[in-house]
C-alpha cells in the first residue's frame, strides 16, 4: 500500500488540498497520526504543504498505516469534495496480506511496534 500511496502522491495532493482540514480531522480521529503530528500539520498555512507533509508522515509509518489511510479515503464523507478521488479510490485494492501488527493494533486500539510476522 505504501507504493500505491507514493505512486499516487501527485494526484492525492491535488485532490486533498482543497479539503485538507477535513482530511486532517479524519486522520486524527482514526489515530493515523499523533497529536504532535496533528499540531504540526495544523500550524502549516499552505494547504498543498499540509497535504504533502501528511502524505509523507503516512508513508513513513509503513504498509499498514498506508492501507488504513487508503481505506479511510474510501469513506464518502472523506472523499465527498473530490469526484476524481472518489472514482480513483474505488479502483484501489486494499485487501490482501495483513501484518500481525495491524491486527494487534486494531485489537488493542493502540499502536504496536513492528513485530515482523506476516500471514495471509
Amino acid at each position: 500500500m505504501d507504493k500505491v500511496l507514493l505512486k499516487s502522491k501527485i494526484k492525492l495532493i491535488r485532490w486533498l488540498k482543497s479539503d485538507w482540514n477535513i482530511i486532517l480531522q479524519h486522520v486524527q480521529v482514526h489515530e493515523l497520526i499523533t497529536t504532535t503530528e496533528y499540531d504540526h500539520l495544523k500550524s502549516i498555512t499552505v494547504p498543498t504543504d499540509v497535504v504533502i507533509k501528511l502524505l509523507d508522515i503516512i508513508h513513513g509509518k509503513g504498509e499498514n498505516v498506508c492501507r488504513d489511510f487508503l481505506n479511510l479515503l474510501k469513506n464518502d464523507d472523506v472523499n465527498e469534495c473530490s469526484p476524481e478521488l472518489r472514482e480513483w479510490i474505488k479502483t484501489v485494492d486494499t485487501s490482501g496480506m495483513f501484518c500481525i501488527e495491524h491486527i494487534l493494533r486494531i485489537s488493542l486500539k493502540k499502536p504496536v511496534h513492528k513485530v515482523g510476522a506476516y500471514f495471509s
